[in-house]
């Protein structure tokens, strides 16, 4: 073994061992065990290298030089396991986390080896561009299966939205990348290595837990531990069976599933997959305003403080999590150790210091297209699939044309069929010409085509589409350079600039992609597309450092004028303007040709607080050749859609910048007129404004700001459905089969608006609230408050003689909540967890109801519901309440358990069990009696969702003379998403009660034309082998409606 140390270069190194220190005896007995079965395998002492790395933030550096020089590099490092040395957990978590990086992307994943903390993975998927939620089941299950798993989030994350690539494909593109016998055997000889010792390290660990104080190490982290991360793929598991699970995984973890959640008893605005993910884009901003707004100011908890190794490293540690890489963290690091080091800083010092270097680092010349001085000017863009590369040509187009340039584009993606139609269809709308070829064509043959129409007719702009690929394939890298010289040669000096458009959520994976790009295509400035969608704009940062190329725009938005020509300088002061909004406005900073302008381009990629942007979004003076515009800016705001009028910058405007004024009010907008943008092979919606891609409008933000303190919301059903027959069971009083009980006419079944702030545990003791109030014809079938009044309890006694008599108000839910930790409890009137189907239209498939949700499950209860998530991969539920559809005012002598529980079982499969045992109040009239309901929800494939659910119900009806009732139902269901805005489904049921089945299937679709309306035709027939099962006496029934819902 060669000892060597952080800043030495070994040559002809075999095997290199970077270890992180954490613990010295303990992870000294990992490399001893490492090390001894390295010779028992014959290996020399010569041919093995180890660096002791005593500072994490020193693992990228001696990770980057070891895997440049040795055959195969690993990280050993036992991670921050003992709770509660929070900035020391930060930073070997950050640490190992770029040497991963470093290793897995720059060097084609040679062999790493890493026993990591959960926090570890979460950040290196997420600095592939990936999502792997929360920590528990999913986290343990990504370390389990991380055999590949970089290189697969590398491929997916690069084509998250248009891969065309299958499972297999990609598996087999990823095993031909590892497939390197003796890669394995370093790998094996590591596992087996830190196996040895595993008795001796686990009883080290629970003593120092012990005597630290803070608490047992957590069972996934102990997981992590024992397995490694390399222990399928190196393990007993075959080689290509593990990196096909890596990229199931993977795949799962970019594209998420359709899943009723089953953390919280009210799942009321679950409504789509856009709501989902737009949900996931608000929570990415809000942490990273946390990052730098809390964690700078909780630097100076008093009026300022001393600059010491200690303040430094919360700095790093601040600034290592924007993801503006190694190198640039520690050049600001040592331009605030050069300038206060030994003295007592302030807050405004601080980030006077920190704008002023950044802006150094970021400095790039502002011509944003370096246009010919005659003929054409040839725009070459080239990226990756899924990085925005369509979307980005059509704001480039509506940029030219808006400044009086005529445009063509060459369509040179001509092995993908949807991505000339796409182009064809912006030219069309944008008023540009195309050129187009055959599919499956050359695409040098129709660039050139492009270049020498734009020559012949004096087009001022041509811009060349080329097939999105990825940096690794070097055939189609290649495929680059010819391109070019194709170009050049109708318009000589062509192309004059080659933009390479850059996916800004990748983070550090887009330095990756840059450089194989740069080399390959001559790029001459990048195009940052989703940076209002990320929370890792402090990428910008470290390529400016590493790669020199200019950032010429970025994205800001879904829309067509969402493109702005990247100032650095306006982007540093962004970034620090939520920082110091407490204070003192920072410079006005001159206007952008967007009404989303760069100014806020900061707040929303790493401050992530809207509220501050409408704060400081003022009147601006704007630079020569741009135009002005008065707006303001929201981070829900809804801006048309329209093409904008550009209005000529007034004369005074070229003066200085204007001082500080007040906000301005937002102004009406015209009338949305333009579709919507949609990535390279999003399923555009025909006739829609933004059925792809559009932010849902949100009352929420319009009523309460961008980080409400409460959220608010609502929705209005109206729908419409044929004539059918109550069930015939006599004495029933809930016999109908559904809550829309009035065929034949127009019914406004709910117009619902809720008030909500849900308590969050994580950061200690929190409370909570959710209040809903409605009014419609399901009004009565809500179960509010026991249904007070006259009549029986399921129908009359919320008649208000309005309309045709059916129309009424509830108050379906009223509940407090407390949150501590992983605990939570409420405590009021609130949703049932039994059962799939809910009372909420818009969280519901089908717009009639199953006849089991309808006959046998409660809808709400009053009492207390706990709910604990603090194991992994299972939530339990336990509680009580006043029976079933019981409310404050009347319980009926109510009194039974709640309770269940909810995980998964295997990879794609939930299971959902809930049991209520006891006194049901009204439902039984003081009888005593039990269900069961299980749900089982299988994720077949990424477009494909089936459900099973079974219910029992069995009781004492205490009202037909102390008969025993029961109940059990069976219900399918099956769900397949034809793309964002069309759905399709089918449910098959049989319920059987007292001796009588029924049976019920019906066909129905969603369609989302935009992202806060959906549409939902159904037909429905039920029938029963029990002659006079219908009230009527038939046996059968066919029922068509149709409803639409508005939710807000």
């Amino acid at each position: 073994m060669n000892v060597i140390t952080p800043v030495d270069t070994p040559d002809n190194c075999r095997f290199a061992i970077i270890v992180a220190e954490w613990n010295k005896s303990i992870t000294q007995k990992l490399l001893d065990g490492a090390l001894a079965t390295f010779a028992e395998r014959g290996v020399a002492d010569d041919a093995v290298d180890v660096a002791w790395v005593p500072g994490a933030w020193e693992i990228p550096v001696v990770t980057q030089r070891l895997a440049d020089t040795c055959r195969y590099a690993g990280i050993l490092t036992l991670g921050a396991v003992i709770k509660g040395d929070t900035v020391h957990d930060h930073w070997i978590n950050a640490g190992v986390t770029d040497g991963l990086m470093r290793i897995g992307i720059e060097h084609s994943l040679p062999v790493l080896f890493g026993v990591l903390t959960c926090e570890t993975l979460e950040q290196a998927i997420q600095r592939a561009g990936g999502n792997v939620g929360n920590k528990g089941s999913e986290c343990a299950e990504a370390a389990l299966h991380m055999a590949g798993l970089l290189v697969a989030l590398q491929i997916l994350f690069e084509d998250e939205h248009n891969s065309r690539a299958s499972v297999a494909e990609l598996t087999e593109f990823i095993h031909g990348r590892l497939n390197n016998p003796e890669a394995e055997e370093f790998a094996r000889t590591l596992i087996l290595g830190v196996r040895r010792n595993l008795g001796e390290i686990d009883q080290e660990i629970e003593r120092i837990a012990q005597n630290w104080s803070i608490g047992r190490m957590a069972a996934t982290d102990r997981n992590v531990l024992r397995l490694g991360a390399f222990e399928i793929l190196y393990g007993d598991t075959p080689f290509k069976v593990a990196i096909n699970e890596s990229v199931e995984l993977a795949k799962r973890s970019s594209r998420g599933t359709r899943r009723r959640p089953a953390t919280h008893p009210n799942p009321t605005h679950q409504t789509t997959l856009l709501m989902a993910l737009f949900d996931r884009f608000k929570k990415g901003l809000k942490k990273t305003g946390d990052l730098l707004k809390t964690d700078i100011r909780d630097l100076f908890k008093s009026e300022g403080r001393l600059v010491d190794d200690d303040f430094l490293e919360e700095i790093r540690a601040i600034l290592f999590k924007t993801d503006m890489g190694y190198d640039s963290v520690e050049a600001l690091v040592d331009e605030i150790a050069k300038q206060f080091r030994a003295r007592v800083v302030h807050r405004e010092d601080l980030v006077a210091a920190l704008k002023v270097k950044l802006k150094e680092l970021m400095a790039q010349p502002e011509s944003p297209i370096d246009f010919a001085d005659s003929g054409p000017t040839v725009v070459m863009v080239c990226g990756v699939n899924g990085a925005g590369k369509t979307t980005s040509i059509a704001k480039l187009t509506h940029l030219f044309k808006s400044q009086g340039k005529s445009v063509i584009l060459g369509a040179g993606d001509t092995f993908r069929a949807a991505a000339v139609e796409q182009l064809t269809i912006w030219a069309d709308r944008l008023g540009a010409q195309i050129v187009t070829g055959e599919p499956q064509s050359h695409p040098a043959s129709v660039a050139y085509r492009a270049a020498e129409q734009a020559a012949k007719e004096g087009i001022d702009v041509c811009i060349v589409d080329t097939a999105g690929r990825l940096q690794t394939q070097r055939n189609l890298m290649d495929e680059l350079t010819k391109i070019r010289q194709s170009i050049g040669k109708p318009v000589p000096g062509a192309p004059h600039e080659t933009l390479l458009v850059l996916d800004a959520t990748t983070g550090q994976n887009g330095i990756s992609q840059a450089n194989s790009f740069a080399e390959a295509a001559g790029c001459t400035g990048l195009v940052l597309a989703k940076l209002d969608g990320t929370a890792k704009g402090g990428v910008v940062v470290a390529i400016r450092q590493q790669l020199g190329l200019p950032v010429k725009y970025v994205g800001v938005g879904e829309k067509h004028e969402d493109l702005a020509p990247f100032v650095p300088d306006e982007f540093v002061e962004a970034l620090f303007a939520d920082v110091m909004s407490a204070g003192a406005y920072p410079p006005a900073m001159p206007s952008l040709p967007s009404p989303r302008a760069v100014v806020t381009t900061g707040l929303i990629a790493l401050s992530g607080a809207g509220a501050v942007a409408n704060e400081i979004a003022q009147p601006r003076s704007v630079r020569p050749s741009s135009f002005h515009y008065e707006h303001y800016y929201s981070d829900e705001s809804s801006p048309s859609d329209a093409l904008p009028t550009p209005t000529p910058a007034p004369p005074s405007a070229m003066a200085a910048p204007a001082a500080p004024a007040a906000p301005l009010t937002p102004v009406a907008e015209p009338a949305p007129s333009f579709a919507p943008l949609c990535d390279d092979n999003a399923a555009c919606c025909p006739h829609s404004r933004n059925g792809c891609s559009d932010e849902p409008w949100s009352l929420s933000q319009t009523l309460c700001g961008c980080d409400p303190w409460m959220e608010v919301g609502g929705w209005t059903q109206l729908g419409y459905h044929s004539d059918f027959t109550p069930l015939s069971r006599p004495g029933a009083g809930n016999q109908l089969l559904s809550f829309n009980d009035v065929p034949h006419r127009l019914n406004l079944q709910q117009q619902w608006l809720y008030f909500e702030r849900v308590a969050d545990g994580s950061c200690g003791l929190d409370f909570g609230f959710r209040f809903d109030v409605m009014y419609g014809t399901d009004a009565q079938k809500t179960q509010a408050f026991g249904n007070p009044g006259a009549g029986t309890r399921y129908f009359g006694s919320w008649d208000a003689s309005l309309d045709h008599g059916d129309y009424g108000w509830a108050m379906p839910q009223l509940y407090g909540e407390v949150a501590f930790g992983d605990w939570s409890l409420i405590a009021g009137h609130f949703f049932t967890l039994v059962g799939y189907e809910v009372v909420t239209a818009p969280d519901n498939f089908f717009y009639s109801h199953a006849l089991t949700m309808f006959n046998s499950e409660p809808f709400t209860h009053t009492g207390v519901l706990a709910t604990y998530s603090g194991l992994d991969g299972v939530t339990l539920y336990g509680g009580w309440t006043a029976g079933w559809d019981t409310g404050f005012d009347q319980t009926d002598g109510g009194s039974n358990y709640l309770g269940g529980f909810s995980g998964d079982i295997v990879d794609g499969v939930t299971v959902t069990y809930i049991s209520t045992i006891g006194n049901f109040g009204a439902r039984s009239s003081g009888g005593s009696g039990y269900s069961h309901s299980v749900v089982f929800d299988f994720t077949l494939t990424d477009n494909l969702n089936y459900v099973l659910q079974s219910d029992y119900v069995d009781y004492v009806d205490q009202s037909g003379g102390g008969t025993n009732d029961d109940q059990v139902g069976l219900n399918q269901y099956l769900f397949y998403n034809v793309n964002d805005c069309l759905a399709l489904g089918t449910r098959l049921e049989w319920w059987k009660s007292d001796g009588v089945s029924y049976y019920e299937t019906t066909y129905g679709l969603n369609y989302r034309p935009t992202s806060n309306l959906i549409v939902r035709p159904e037909i429905r027939y039920d029938w029963t082998p029990t002659d006079g099962g219908y009230a009527d006496g038939s046996d059968h029934q066919t029922t068509f409606g149709v409803d639409c819902i508005l939710t807000y």
